[in-house]
C-alpha cells in the first residue's frame, strides 16, 4: 500500500506493433503535478498498424513498477448501452440520461436532472424543469435504422442526425411507433462543446402508458467523467 505520495517520476514507453522496439512517449519522463497526462494521439499509428504498446515505470529508491498496456484503434463509437423503462403519471416517468436514473419529471421541487421524460402519449420528449432551466437545454431526435443503430459508429450516427437536420427531420419527440423506432439523438446540457451529447435510442416492448428503450451514448473520453 501507498505509504506516502509519490515524487518521482514516471517513465513511458510505447511500440506500434507487438515486434517493434520501443520508444519514449513524447515528453517522458513525466514529472510534476500528478495524476500525469500521457499523451496518446491516433498520428502515433503506422498505416495498417492497429495497436499499440505501452510501458509505465515508476521508481523509488530501490523498488521499481512497471505496468503495461496496448491500446487497439477502431472507427469511433458510443461507448456506453444502458437501457431504461419510463412510464407515464409516476415517480418513474423521467431520468437522467447521463447516468441512467429514474427521476420524476412532476417532482415537487421540480428536479432539472430530468433530461427525458414519457408523455402520456408514450412519447420521450425533454424533461420539464429541465428545459425550463436554461434555453440551452435541449434535447432533438432524428429518426433513423436498426441497422446504423447495430453498427455503432458514432460520426456516421452524427453526421446522420446533421443530414437529418437539414432535410427538417428533426423533433422534440421520440415515440416507438414512428419508423423504426430507432432515433438519434443530440442533448445540449449547458454551453460548453463538452456538454453536447450524442447518442442512439432503440425502442422496445411499449405500452400505452410506458415505454422502454436502450441507448448508446459517449462519444468523447471526456464524457465518461460524467456518464455513469
Amino acid at each position: 500500500p501507498k505509504e506516502v505520495a509519490y515524487s518521482g517520476n514516471l517513465v513511458a514507453k510505447r511500440k506500434n506493433g507487438v515486434n517493434e522496439a520501443m520508444v519514449d512517449v513524447t515528453g517522458s519522463p513525466f514529472s510534476g503535478d500528478q495524476p500525469f497526462l500521457v499523451p496518446i494521439s491516433g498520428d502515433d499509428f503506422a498505416v495498417d498498424m492497429d495497436t499499440m504498446y505501452y510501458s509505465f515505470t515508476a521508481t523509488s529508491g530501490s523498488y521499481t513498477d512497471e505496468i503495461t498496456r496496448k491500446i487497439i484503434v477502431r472507427d469511433p463509437y458510443f461507448y456506453l448501452k444502458k437501457s431504461a423503462t419510463l412510464t407515464a403519471n409516476s415517480t418513474t416517468d423521467g431520468m437522467d440520461l447521463l447516468i441512467n436514473a429514474n427521476v420524476a419529471d412532476d417532482a415537487v421541487p421540480a428536479d432539472p436532472s430530468v433530461i427525458v421524460s414519457v408523455s402520456g402519449a408514450s412519447e420521450l420528449q425533454g424533461g420539464s424543469a429541465w428545459l425550463a432551466e436554461s434555453v440551452d437545454n435541449i434535447i432533438e431526435f432524428v429518426p433513423s435504422t436498426v441497422d446504423l443503430y447495430k453498427v455503432n459508429k458514432s460520426d456516421d450516427a452524427i453526421a446522420a442526425f446533421e443530414a437529418g437536420v437539414l432535410a427538417g427531420n428533426e423533433t422534440i419527440t421520440a415515440g416507438p411507433l414512428d419508423g423504426e423506432g430507432v432515433f438519434i439523438f443530440k442533448a445540449v446540457n449547458g454551453t460548453d462543446p463538452g456538454d453536447t451529447y450524442y447518442g442512439m435510442l432503440k425502442f422496445g416492448p411499449s405500452s400505452t402508458s410506458s415505454v422502454t428503450f436502450e441507448y448508446r451514448i459517449g462519444n468523447m473520453y471526456a464524457h465518461l467523467t460524467v456518464i455513469q
